[in-house]
C-alpha cells in the first residue's frame, strides 16, 4: 500500500477520534484548555457520526467529494464506511486494520502500513485522554474559547512529518464541526462532521456488521 493511502486512512482514524461534542467543558466566554478537551474524549462511551469530505488536489480543478458514516467503540476500535461516490469500508479492531474497496472485493490487511500505524497510535492516545502521549506524536496548539476554537496538531515523527504539514480541528459551542489536513505538497482534505450518537456504547459487533455490509448495522 502506498504511503499516500496510509495518510488518508490515518486521517479517517482521527476524524472518528474527534467526532464528539464537548458540552460543559467551560463557559462560552472562558478560554478553552486542552486538558478539558482530553478529559471529554476519555469520557465518551462511543461515537456514530456522519461525515462529508472534500479533497483538494493541486492537479485537479474540482475537489474529490465523499460521504458516509463513522463508528467508534472503546478502547480502540472503529469503522468508517464511505457510501458515495464509491462504497468502501475501513475496520480497525485492536492491532488489525482491514480495508475493502468497492465491488465486494476481499478485504486487504493494512496492519503493516507504517504511516497508517502512526496515525493509529495518535488515535488511541486521543481516545485515552493522554495529553502527554499526544504531545509525543504532535506539537499541540489550542486557540479560542468554547464558542469558537481551533486545535492545530503538527506531526513530530519523521515519516508523518514528511507528508503532513498540519492537522487542524475547528469547533463551535462545544462541538467539533470540521477538520483539515494540509499535506506538504499543498493538497488539502477537509471533513465536516455531524454526530448522530455519542452517549451510548458502540460494540465491536456493530463495527464488524458495518464493515461487512458497507453500511449501517
Amino acid at each position: 500500500m502506498s504511503g499516500q493511502r496510509g495518510v488518508l486512512l490515518g486521517w479517517a482514524l482521527l476524524s472518528v477520534a474527534w467526532a464528539v461534542p464537548w458540552a460543559g467543558i467551560a463557559r462560552a466566554d472562558e478560554p478553552l484548555r486542552i486538558e478539558a478537551l482530553m478529559r471529554e474524549m476519555a469520557a465518551a462511551p462511543g461515537v456514530i457520526a456522519r461525515f462529508e469530505e472534500e479533497r483538494h488536489l493541486a492537479l485537479l480543478s474540482e475537489p474529490l467529494r465523499s460521504s458516509g458514516t463513522l463508528w467508534f467503540s472503546r478502547p480502540s476500535s472503529m469503522a468508517r464506511v464511505t457510501e458515495a461516490p464509491l462504497e468502501t469500508a475501513l475496520l480497525i479492531d485492536g492491532e488489525t486494520m482491514l480495508f475493502r474497496e468497492a465491488g465486494g472485493a476481499p478485504p486487504v490487511d493494512l496492519s503493516g502500513d507504517p504511516t497508517a500505524r502512526m496515525f493509529l497510535e495518535g488515535f488511541v492516545v486521543i481516545w485515552a485522554g493522554d495529553l502527554e502521549a499526544l504531545r509525543q506524536h504532535y506539537q499541540v496548539a489550542l486557540a479560542g474559547n468554547v464558542e469558537d476554537w481551533t486545535l492545530t496538531l503538527r506531526p513530530r515523527s519523521g515519516r508523518l512529518s514528511n507528508v503532513v504539514e498540519h492537522l487542524r480541528l475547528f469547533g463551535h459551542s462545544g462541538a467539533l464541526h470540521g477538520l483539515e489536513m494540509l499535506e506538504k505538497g499543498g493538497d488539502v482534505t477537509r471533513t465536516r462532521l455531524e454526530p448522530l450518537q455519542i452517549d451510548e456504547p458502540v460494540t465491536r459487533d456493530d463495527l464488524r456488521a458495518a464493515f461487512d455490509s458497507q453500511g449501517p448495522p
